[in-house]
């Protein structure tokens, strides 16, 4: 089932067109073999860039980060949603969808590897939705200034009010025709913290 494009934001509707073009695409060639992959937050090492979730990282090591946020998330490994990818290949249907969205967890949650790995006890407080609306206007200043990214961004925080506690998947599918399973996230985040330090991300 699709998410309707209707009320999405811009990041959810940039997804929903995308695989109606691939859908377009395979009625118009059926000899060909495509498979879609549907990732949920994606961590692990390697993680350069940083995507997303690596700034977290950082931002949650250089303390940064005030507080709990009332978010919550399906987190997978980068390397699980690659087998994922290869696997489809091998043994998925050509057009049909597949999760690889890992485990379902709140800030909270993340907060606690983040802190058993880093050594760097996780925030006290947390901050309620209303004042991350007016943190996340803040920094949309800032970068409209600045040019530099930010961490938070209104429909960012429009998009975690919505979510919250929605984000539980089933992969019953992708465990019964591909086979794939998921490594523990404590794994995951070990992984990450580790690959961090030894590329001087992190001291």
């Amino acid at each position: 089932m699709s998410r309707p494009l209707e009320g999405s934001d811009n990041y959810y509707k940039s997804k929903i067109l995308a695989e109606r073009k691939v859908d377009e695409f395979l009625k118009n060639h059926p000899d060909m073999f495509i498979t879609i992959i549907l990732p949920g937050w994606m961590f692990g090492p390697f993680d350069m860039g940083p995507t997303s979730s690596g700034q977290l990282v950082l931002d949650y090591a250089a303390g940064k980060i005030p507080g709990k946020l009332p978010a919550s998330f399906s987190v997978v490994d980068a390397r699980d949603v690659a087998e994922h990818h290869v696997v489809s290949l091998e043994k998925g249907s050509s057009g049909e969808r597949y999760l690889a969205a890992g485990k379902y967890m709140e800030m909270k949650d993340i907060f606690s590897f983040l802190e058993k790995y880093t050594g760097i006890k996780m925030p006290a407080k947390s901050i309620p939705l209303w004042l991350m609306k007016y943190i996340a206007i803040g920094q949309e200043i800032y970068h409209f200034l600045t040019g530099k990214p930010v961490l938070l961004s209104y429909s960012s925080i429009k998009l975690i009010e919505k979510e919250f506690m929605r984000t539980h998947f089933s992969h019953a599918k992708s465990e019964k025709e591909l086979s794939c399973s998921f490594r523990p996230l404590d794994e995951t985040f070990k992984d990450v913290i580790t690959w961090y330090r030894q590329n001087n991300y992190l001291s």
